[in-house]
């Protein structure tokens, strides 16, 4: 966690696909920017008791985001795929993830 925060270190990242080779060059730079970051030793974020601070990356395609939805909010998974605009899925999805599993959403 970062310190004096209650947020665990958690970064959800989330696109279309899993095949990179379809992203736009920013898209591929952004997920290894936070994939850089959660993996190097020596984060800046290290607590005071420890030597490295513990950070996960979690990236969610199209279909984890469904998933999500369907297995940790199904009372509302009818609700969710009515919703006209892709924004209002992605905005759904980061209230979901937050709530289930932490963290921040990039």
């Amino acid at each position: 966690m970062l310190r004096h925060s209650k947020i665990p270190l958690i970064i959800h990242q989330t696109w279309r696909n899993v095949d990179s080779s379809t992203w736009d060059h920013a898209i591929q730079q952004h997920v290894e920017d936070w994939l850089y970051t959660a993996v190097r030793p020596g984060l800046p974020f290290s607590s005071e008791d420890a030597d490295e601070a513990e950070m996960a990356y979690i990236y969610w395609d199209d279909a984890g985001v469904d998933s999500l939805i369907r297995g940790y909010e199904p009372q509302f998974s009818g609700l969710y795929d009515k919703l006209p605009l892709s924004i209002e899925k992605a905005d759904t999805f980061r209230v979901a993830v937050v709530k289930w599993f932490g963290g921040v959403v990039r």
